[in-house]
């Protein structure tokens, strides 16, 4: 569904994504005919939700599962437990063990995970959790597998079948080995999310070498563990963990804090340390901290206007309580991620936000470069946006996107509607109210949608028109004299746009003689 993609980044922008899931979900809950395929179909409600992890949740899982990803791949050790697939020599007894050696820390380490879930994906689990409670308020066990669909069975489940497709792994150094074990890793959670998802806690086996695997792991203390990590994940109350976690280090260029005036002098290297709890800086990685910052302090990560404030690039600042941190890293990418990692643990502060203003740029010279104000004391001139998830997202652009998919299946689009059409008029008093309700909306969406793809293509298409005739050759756009070398592409770009029915034809432009 290629649609989820833009959509989810679009609400996301204007803050509306809980509403839109909220609704999605209400729908879904009242359509629902199986409660045993609750959430589990490739819907747009699952599609959003599962986008949604994939932007928010990269150094979350990457916070639990990397090292666990990394130990596979470097001990390549054999983990076959099928009989039928076992090598001539196999040991089934020792690759059990082997296997078994992997999937407890793993599981652990997903238990022991759930205070670092970014906010956004709790509320969303929140939301979910909610709509199961308010049709079935006494089965614990549908509560319990909506939040175990999406988190384990919808992400960490395939992201440790496919690593490198969730930023955990670079492509290359995967073996046949490898690949068997991930897979068995990913059935052993899928399992343990499965078995929670029945009201007995028992689970149906499907292939019997797993028995031992599902026997051991879907026991009680492996479930009270699961239940407690998902009631925890889909809880909106913000919580810290208890043990810290390295999600980023570095050496990194800082200013000094408390000196007169600035000059590089004031800059200096320090080897930075984020984890879950803290931000940490050194002279280097095994002397003792200079500094150390509680996550609870970080407010947001803004980069500053570049080549205005201190005439560096690649600056940026940690907004804290009380003040601020300015940071130079190496290069853009290297900015990009410290920013990134940082509003992670930013992201869990966000209800008890104490600061809501910041300036883009340095007090430098008496005064702010930004608003140039006087008060070094000003809290700031713009607001501290809001924080969802750490993605630069142009809304043009997404836009688009949904605008070239819907009219890309026009006609599926025409045919859906000339059905609900039909289904409309031939509505009965009779029926539910929430049935007729249903159906009329249906209908009147499709409506509104055909008309606004319509209307948003004859649009596009006259602005494209009006840019061929200020582009024809000679005229002010493309006056005569031009290399044509220059022109063409533009010419050519523009004649694809408007397409072949609406194009006109004009003459090539003729070649040019250079004197």
């Amino acid at each position: 569904m290629e649609v989820a993609k833009p959509i989810v980044r679009i609400f996301l922008k204007y803050g509306q994504l809980l509403p839109l899931i909220r609704a999605l979900g209400h729908l879904e809950m009242n359509t629902i005919t199986d409660v045993s395929t609750l959430f589990r179909g490739n819907t747009l409600l699952s599609k959003c939700v599962d986008e949604t992890m994939r932007l928010g949740g990269k150094f979350y899982l990457e916070s639990f599962m990397k090292d666990h990803i990394d130990r596979i791949f470097l001990e390549q050790k054999y983990c076959e437990i099928d009989p039928v697939r076992l090598a001539d020599g196999g040991d089934l007894n020792l690759n059990m063990l082997n296997l078994v050696s992997y999937i407890e820390p793993i599981l652990t380490s997903i238990t022991s995970s759930a205070l670092s879930c970014p906010s956004l994906m709790s509320e969303i689990l929140s939301e979910l959790k909610q709509s199961a409670k308010s049709k079935y308020p006494e089965r614990r066990e549908i509560h319990y597998s909506v939040v175990a669909g999406f988190i384990l069975l919808r992400f960490v489940a395939p992201a440790i079948l496919n690593p490198e497709l969730f930023d955990l792994r670079k492509e290359g150094g995967r073996t046949e080995t490898v690949t068997r074990t991930l897979t068995l890793v990913s059935k052993a959670v899928q399992s343990v999310g499965n078995c929670l998802s029945n009201e007995s806690n028992k689970v149906l086996i499907k292939e019997s070498y797993m028995e031992p695997i599902m026997t051991k792991f879907c026991s009680e203390p492996y479930l009270q563990s699961m239940k407690v990590f998902l009631d925890t994940v889909s809880s909106t109350n913000v919580i810290h963990s208890s043990f810290p976690v390295k999600l980023k280090e570095g050496i990194l260029t800082k200013r000094a804090q408390g000196r007169s005036r600035f000059g590089w002098k004031n800059f200096k290297r320090r080897y930075f340390c984020l984890t879950t709890q803290e931000l940490r800086y050194s002279r280097s990685a095994k002397s003792n901290p200079l500094g150390r910052i509680p996550v609870s302090e970080i407010q947001s990560t803004q980069f500053l206007t570049e080549g205005s404030s201190f005439d560096l690039k690649n600056m940026f600042q940690v907004i804290l309580s009380s003040r601020q941190l300015y940071i130079q890293a190496r290069h853009s990418v290297e900015a990009k991620e410290w920013k990134d990692a940082l509003d992670f643990v930013a992201s869990r502060n966000h209800l008890q936000r104490e600061r809501n203003m910041f300036h883009p740029d340095a007090f430098i010279g008496g005064h702010w470069r930004c608003c140039k104000g006087s008060d070094q004391g000003n809290p700031g001139c713009r607001e501290v946006p809001s924080f969802q998830v750490p993605v630069d997202i142009d809304v043009n652009r997404e836009v688009e996107k949904v605008q070239s998919l819907l009219l890309k299946n026009m006609e599926k689009l025409s045919r859906l509607h000339d059905h609900c059409h039909n289904d409309y008029l031939s509505l009965h008093k009779e029926l539910p109210q929430h049935i007729q309700d249903l159906t009329a909306s249906r209908y009147h969406t499709l409506t509104s949608m055909q008309a606004c793809v319509t209307s948003l293509e004859q649009e596009h298409r006259h602005h494209v028109k009006q840019m061929y005739q200020r582009n024809v050759y000679g005229s002010e756009h493309a006056p005569i004299g031009e290399d044509t070398v220059n022109y063409a592409p533009t010419y050519q770009y523009i004649m694809a746009l408007v397409g072949s029915a609406d194009r006109p034809s004009p003459s090539t432009p003729p070649e040019i003689t250079r004197c």
